[in-house]
């Protein structure tokens, strides 16, 4: 408990992760690194411990992730961005039925 985490994959493939006490720097530190790397985070997942509010699923969408997924589930105002950005948002990914949000 306390910390937050995010991750980006190919679906494959864990391709950089990072933990931080905001889950908003957990996400800026992995997509900073993807970038850092000379690589794009275009159609990649992203994979969030903690809840996708509209800051989150805005700035997902800014880097053209195609999919978010958190063990918790999202915001309406972060379903209406996603939606809006063509972006699929997984809710309840890790225990129960995930709740998927298509655009």
């Amino acid at each position: 408990g306390g910390i937050h985490a995010a991750a980006l994959t190919d679906g494959q493939t864990l391709l950089v992760h990072a933990e931080d006490i905001g889950r908003h720097n957990a996400v800026d530190k992995v997509l900073g690194a993807r970038l850092l790397a000379g690589e794009r985070p275009d159609d990649l997942i992203l994979l969030v411990t903690g809840r996708i509010s509209g800051e989150l699923a805005f700035k997902a969408a800014r880097a053209r992730i195609s999919v978010v997924a958190t063990p918790s589930v999202p915001s309406s105002i972060a379903v209406d961005i996603a939606k809006a950005a063509g972006m699929v948002l997984i809710g309840r990914a890790v225990s129960g039925t995930p709740q998927v949000w298509t655009p």
